[in-house]
């Protein structure tokens, strides 16, 4: 049985990528989101992995979202009872090791009870509250439990819960089929010629008469192996039984053959709801989120997605959410349209929004491909094969080469991993050196990006690249401007404008003098 609320039809890989939730301030929206809970954080700092290109897993997860927004106390509810179960699979060391079944089966013993209670109110939950959700994912996941997990399922898993580990002297067998009935119980008598049967099978020197422990001692196959010729089925055992009670212990015994495949199938409830806790925290973490949002009265919206081959990008408000839970107030946000273009080029006064807009562009690619919101009253934008960054770094003293080998070392780790239509932010890349060397260095590296198919948004105070890049990609360079009046006035609102050659050597003699 599968969880399957993250893709329709598959799991998820889990990796890293510290650099870039650094450089976009995404690592803050994560603690923000995860509320101490560690589930919560161990999702979305696997971001990367969970984002998708496939516009209809995103719109799946958009819809399952929008069912949890709906329904947020049935759902924390329910995750609340995932981490109580699954604390006590933990808290009685439940672990499914081929090579220790016996440690299983007793940890199953312990909590089977409290495990067939658990399945059973979680089957009377899903049929209380399912019809209130609209998602194919959610609605699919409570059917497919409710079909699994019965409520005739669950009464035969209670008719199998009084086992025993000891035998009377015979050896008994059984077979369980998928719908858990127990059948072809089998008695058999070993107990004729006693020392040629324990010479053969127990060196040991252990009796089958005491106590036998099919899992350390029992490892043959009573009608296959021709050691045991000399034990018989005992065609009618209810009549060599003395008492009711004594044919019990034989049907006891038979249920211990077949304890593997009910460690198995515990071990199969253990894994769904580890499964489900895991990628239900991903939407626990999004309500998390969506709820400190409604509590700053910041918009949000449902972003329109299209395939990475395509490029387009229109926002209306796109806001740095980082900032706005870091400040706890409304920020500034931005309206663009971009068209097709595939290089941003982004200029203007210092301190203008730049650098803000880079993150919240960001945030916004990562959260729609996410399936989540997206800050401000519209976004719409294509998906991207991966996303990176490039931010201009503190110079480290400890570094033995200069700050603009560094540079370059990091800009070729990026490329190892670059694929077409990929996306990656560069914010006042190349300025260690002269503007002339630093703009020829950027200027090849975003024509052999664009070559590649890979969109770049580079933040830059070099004028000299505007005009390398105004002469070769006129058409497809979107321009970006940080305005300011003539008193200096920031509005921290960028604007769909060309460089100007005079606003950076000013704001450069200010921030350095």
């Amino acid at each position: 049985m599968k969880s399957y609320l993250l893709y329709p039809d598959k799991d998820y890989i889990k990796t890293d990528n510290k650099s870039l939730y650094q450089d976009i301030w995404y690592d803050t929206i994560v603690n923000h989101l995860c509320v101490y809970d560690k589930h919560i954080k161990e999702i979305y700092l696997n971001a990367c992995d969970l984002m998708s290109t496939d516009v209809n897993v995103i719109k799946y997860r958009q819809d399952i979202l929008k069912d949890f927004i709906k329904n947020k106390q049935i759902m924390k509810n329910y995750y609340s009872f995932l981490n109580e179960l699954l604390t006590m699979f933990y808290n009685n060391r439940f672990e499914m090791n081929p090579k220790k079944v016996t440690e299983s089966f007793n940890a199953v013993i312990r909590i089977y009870p409290d495990t067939l209670v658990g399945l059973e109110n979680v089957y009377r939950y899903f049929d209380k509250y399912h019809n209130q959700f609209s998602s194919n994912g959610l609605k699919s996941y409570m059917e497919r439990y409710m079909k699994t997990m019965s409520l005739e399922y669950i009464e035969k898993l209670y008719e199998l819960k009084d086992l025993t580990l000891f035998t009377k002297g015979y050896f008994t067998e059984a077979s369980l089929d998928d719908n858990l009935n127990i059948g072809n119980i089998r008695l058999y008598d070993v107990l004729e010629n006693k020392k040629e049967i324990k010479k053969e099978l127990h060196p040991t020197g252990v009796q089958l008469r005491n106590k036998v422990s099919i899992f350390k001692e029992y490892e043959y196959d009573i009608k296959e192996d021709k050691k045991w010729k000399h034990a018989h089925v005992i065609e009618n055992p209810k009549a060599l039984a003395a008492s009711e009670e004594d044919y019990m212990s034989f049907t006891d015994e038979a249920l211990l053959n077949i304890a593997p495949r009910i460690c198995n199938l515990f071990n199969d409830i253990y894994l769904f709801f580890q499964k489900s806790r895991e990628e239900m925290a991903f939407y626990i973490g999004a309500i998390n989120l969506y709820d400190k949002l409604m509590e700053l009265n910041l918009p949000i919206c449902s972003p329109v997605a299209h395939n990475k081959e395509e490029r387009c990008f229109k926002c209306d408000g796109l806001y740095d959410v980082a900032l706005a839970l870091q400040s706890k107030h409304s920020v500034i946000g931005n309206t663009l349209d971009s068209a097709s273009k595939e290089i941003f080029f982004i200029t203007g006064a210092n301190q203008g929004g730049k650098t803000t807009f880079l993150r919240s562009y960001g945030q916004a690619i990562i959260m729609m491909q996410l399936g989540l919101f997206v800050s401000g009253s519209s976004f719409e934008s294509n998906t991207y094969e991966n996303i990176f960054t490039h931010f201009n770094k503190e110079e480290d003293k400890t570094m033995e080469s200069g700050k603009l080998d560094e540079e370059l070392g990091r800009l070729d780790e990026i490329i190892v991993d670059l694929k077409p239509n990929s996306l990656i932010l560069f914010n006042e890349s190349f300025q260690s050196t002269s503007e002339l060397e630093g703009s020829t260095i950027a200027y090849d590296v975003i024509r052999a990006l664009n070559e590649k198919h890979v969109m770049v948004v580079a933040v830059s105070h070099m004028y000299h690249l505007y005009t390398l890049l105004e002469k070769d990609y006129q058409n497809n360079v979107y321009y970006l401007r940080a305005s300011r009046d003539d008193s200096g006035t920031r509005s921290y609102k960028l604007i769909n404008e060309k460089p100007l050659r005079t606003s950076f050597a000013l704001d450069l003699y200010e921030e350095i003098f």
